[in-house]
């Protein structure tokens, strides 16, 4: 999703990590230091919330910072080094990990493949979004919900850095300086239909982003089997559709992989040259 709101602008379109996965450290600063100042950070600027057995809640509105990203392979790059993204998913991409009161709904929770979408960004965890049932609304900051291709020769993904407000390219300047957030709100109760409403006030006042719940992919690879399974994402700039891509479901909250899906998911990106990167609120 994020070529949602980035495509026209040449894009086209909370968690402690597990132990399995490859650490990646992006700051050369002192540790402690570094550690104090985020959670300062943390306590003025995100809401400190506890779970219910007691233990902390960082939620989508904290900082955007990078001391906590996990790389993975597809079974392409990296393949020899790195944990399978799609085997290691369920430790950090369910519902668990966020407040009882704010988890997402079933049509949104799991791991979703963003099928067709030729940017960087391969998938996205709906399970980390914060839910508000009165409004029907899922919030998700990109930085930390979304997986991202890296290349070789990149420490962090530009797209990552960008979309966090801390880039440096010609991109960042559209964005600004705060972390991306994607608000994902639904027309009526029956969780089918939304509308998806970026952060950044810009692209809201040029653009248009459905989504859309679907029967089968438009190739007919996929049918939904569970409500959610199935999302059409087209993208709409000055009244003028984008090449749409399809959100696919490829696991669910509870850590149960689509096999067939997964399977196409991986024949797509197998030659991509990059590895993933994924951002966690906590290490």
């Amino acid at each position: 999703m994020v070529g949602l709101s980035l495509r026209a602008f040449c894009f086209s379109a909370v968690v402690p990590m597990s132990c399995f996965a490859a650490r990646v450290n992006t700051e050369d600063v002192d540790e402690g230091q570094s550690t104090h100042q985020f959670g300062i950070r943390r306590r003025r600027r995100g809401v400190s919330n506890l779970h219910t057995d007691g233990t902390p809640y960082v939620d989508v509105d904290t900082p955007a910072h990078f001391r906590c990203g996990s790389e993975y392979t597809l079974g392409g790059m990296g393949r020899d080094r790195l944990p399978d993204l799609l085997t290691h998913a369920h430790e950090w991409c369910r519902r668990d990990l966020v407040p009882e009161d704010r988890r997402v709904p079933d049509v949104l929770a799991g791991l979703f493949w963003m099928k067709d979408l030729t940017l960087s960004d391969v998938a996205f965890c709906g399970s980390l979004g914060e839910w508000d049932a009165e409004t029907l609304t899922a919030r998700l900051p990109v930085w930390s919900t979304f997986v991202v291709g890296k290349q070789p020769e990149e420490e962090v993904p530009q797209l990552i850095e960008d979309i966090a407000g801390q880039g440096w390219s010609h991109r960042s300047l559209l964005l600004g300086a705060h972390a991306l957030i994607y608000s994902i709100t639904f027309t009526n109760s029956s969780l089918t239909e939304a509308h998806i409403s970026p952060s950044h006030h810009l692209f809201n006042a040029i653009s248009t982003f459905p989504m859309l719940e679907l029967q089968t992919t438009a190739d007919g690879s996929f049918a939904t089997e569970r409500p959610g399974d199935l999302f059409s994402r087209p993208s709409f700039f000055f009244g003028r559709e984008a090449p749409p891509y399809e959100a696919v479901k490829v696991m669910y909250d509870d850590g149960t992989l689509h096999m067939e899906r997964i399977s196409a998911m991986r024949a797509d990106h197998m030659n991509d040259q990059v590895t993933y990167m994924r951002y966690g609120t906590t290490c």
